[in-house]
């Protein structure tokens, strides 16, 4: 939720568009299961330019749900990769982001499994500048502003 968008974790949508056409271009039809806690611009978008379905319901649901995925397209966090490591079948095909960011100057190394395919990320622009900016009261104003809230 909003701690990913303030500390820098939320990938550009260009990472899951070309995640998506990838997928696409291996298995011809698809229907994608978007598990997200809150609508988002980018999962809106996705949403519209994609044949999907929305999951959210409580984590031990969507746990459940994305072990049972035919595929998987990872987000930047440690429960889509819980997901994928816990999907009990042979030859799963992964998608991750090139990057795993931990911060607004950091990416932690080491994280996905070799065999996982890689599509190019970087991160969303609003989210780095807020995680840059973390000066209380400014970063809280720019993180209303980019929800679009009024300020007197």
């Amino acid at each position: 939720g909003q701690a990913y968008f303030l500390h820098g974790f939320l990938m550009a949508s260009d990472y899951w568009v070309n995640a998506a056409k990838k997928m696409i271009l291996k298995y011809g039809k698809v229907k994608f299961v978007v598990f997200s806690d809150r609508q988002t611009k980018t999962v809106e978008k996705f949403m519209n330019q994609f044949d999907c379905v929305l999951m959210s319901g409580s984590l031990a649901e969507d746990m459940c749900c994305m072990t049972k995925c035919d595929a998987h397209i990872l987000s930047n966090s440690t429960f889509s990769m819980m997901g994928a490591l816990l999907n009990p079948k042979k030859d799963l095909y992964v998608i991750r982001p090139s990057h795993y960011f931990t911060g607004p100057w950091t990416e932690q190394k080491g994280c996905f499994l070799d065999e996982w395919d890689i599509v190019d990320s970087s991160r969303e622009i609003k989210s780095r500048v807020a995680s840059i900016l973390k000066i209380g009261s400014i970063r809280n104003r720019l993180y209303d502003i980019f929800r679009g809230n009024k300020h007197s």
